[in-house]
């Protein structure tokens, strides 16, 4: 295809300052976007909530969440934080007590029939926000049985009694009550077993950290150390990663469809230049020339004009293979197929047919090819003027409906006076 753009120079350079200049533009977005990311890094990392040596700054009221990310080299998980304002004293109420547990033991079955047949993860909630009121759980085996209600039942071969222990606290006061759970076997993954610790970790963290102007965050488990980072702060990086690959597809579809509107363009050209070309090929034969007479001296003439041209370099790259001992039928078959068009591969074929049988009756065949080119090319111009007719409507119906509105408004304004 390149070949074809540009006929006087060979393919393999062609297609190598094509791809040169592709690889430099993506290289240049590609780096642009880089430092953009680098800098959306550092940002992120100066508006952190995690300062310190792992702490988050307590809200002066109420709770805020925070949206964290938490890995220790082999498992990962988001955790979705509630930071708590430092504890108030309050008063006691048995009737809050009682609230409390009753909505404990409606919700804390969850998927289970009861507390005596235990076959999915219970719900033990850490809190109760609207009795002001914080939950904690004690198991008697938790190593079956974790105190956020997740199971470590996959390698229970039978069922297994637990005693299960909520603590109700409101401000400085607190209830506790015991339930007794059977436990069923059921499995669980590597991942999940992570998830559980660490919140169970954070849980414990919170607890001793909840009359403190910070919230520390646990710096290991038992499977190793943690490594927390905020969940939101990559999600710049990762639009302009997403950027960087979108645009460097871009660029790669850019060129291909620029390198396609050459070849088309080219084809226009090469469709516009053949009346032309052919007439003064005939006038040349006409003169008295024969073919390559004719051709080497439209090709010297082309020289001397400057105007760059597909059809006259084709008849250049010709003009050079011929000097360097190409035969002729060879040459003027190839010119047309490197052409591509059916005019060209028609003119083609009755040069060949004339170095074949000999130049009696080339004139005559040249002179009704002319004819037909002439023809096609004023049916050609027809067409595009009523492509043109066409395109005209849509901005005449606009021009209409305008002139209809300037005399229709001051008609209808006189009417209403």
């Amino acid at each position: 295809m390149l070949g074809m753009l540009y006929p006087m120079e060979k393919a393999e350079l062609c297609e190598k300052r094509f791809e040169r200049k592709r690889k430099i533009k993506v290289i240049s977005v590609g780096l642009l976007l880089g430092a953009l990311l680098v800098i959306s890094a550092a940002g992120s990392r100066e508006e952190s909530a995690i300062y310190g040596e792992n702490r988050i700054v307590r809200p002066e009221r109420g709770s805020s969440e925070i949206l964290l990310r938490v890995g220790n080299g082999v498992y990962s998980m988001r955790l979705l934080l509630d930071v708590d304002a430092r504890v108030k004293t309050g008063r006691e109420l048995d009737e809050l007590f009682d609230k409390a547990f009753a909505t404990l033991e409606k919700e804390m079955c969850g998927k289970n029939a009861s507390l005596l047949t235990v076959e999915y993860p219970l719900v033990l909630s850490a809190s109760l926000p609207e009795l002001e009121t914080k939950v904690t759980w004690e198991v008697s085996d938790s190593q079956i049985l974790k105190a956020d209600g997740e199971l470590c039942n996959f390698e229970l071969e039978e069922p297994e009694q637990l005693l299960l222990q909520a603590t109700v606290t409101y401000g400085d006061e607190s209830r506790t009550k015991s339930y007794s759970v059977v436990v069923l076997p059921y499995p669980y993954s590597g991942q999940e077993l992570f998830e559980q610790e660490v919140r169970r970790a954070v849980e414990e963290s919170g607890a001793r950290t909840s009359r403190l102007d910070y919230l520390e965050l646990p710096q290991t488990i038992s499977d190793g150390e943690l490594r927390w980072e905020e969940e939101g702060g990559g999600s710049s990086q990762k639009i302009y990663l997403l950027l960087w690959v979108g645009a460097m597809v871009l660029i790669c579809l850019r060129e291909t469809s620029e390198l396609r509107s050459r070849m088309k363009k080219r084809e226009r050209q090469l469709l516009a230049d053949y009346p032309d070309f052919l007439s003064r090929f005939l006038l040349l034969l006409g003169a008295g020339m024969n073919v390559r007479g004719a051709w080497e001296r439209m090709t010297e003439d082309y020289k001397k004009g400057g105007r760059s041209r597909y059809v006259y370099e084709e008849m250049r790259r010709t003009t050079a293979q011929l000097e360097v001992g190409m035969p002729e039928l060879q040459a003027y078959e190839i010119f047309g197929r490197r052409c591509g068009l059916l005019p060209y591969l028609r003119f083609a074929a009755i040069l060949s047919q004339n170095l074949k049988k000999g130049s009696r009756g080339i004139a005559e065949l040249l002179e009704t090819e002319a004819h037909e080119v002439f023809s096609e090319r004023m049916a050609q111009a027809r067409r595009r003027g009523e492509e043109a007719g066409t395109r005209l409507l849509l901005p005449m119906g606009g021009m209409l409906i305008l002139v209809l509105i300037i005399i229709l408004i001051p008609a209808f304004s006189s009417f209403s006076l």
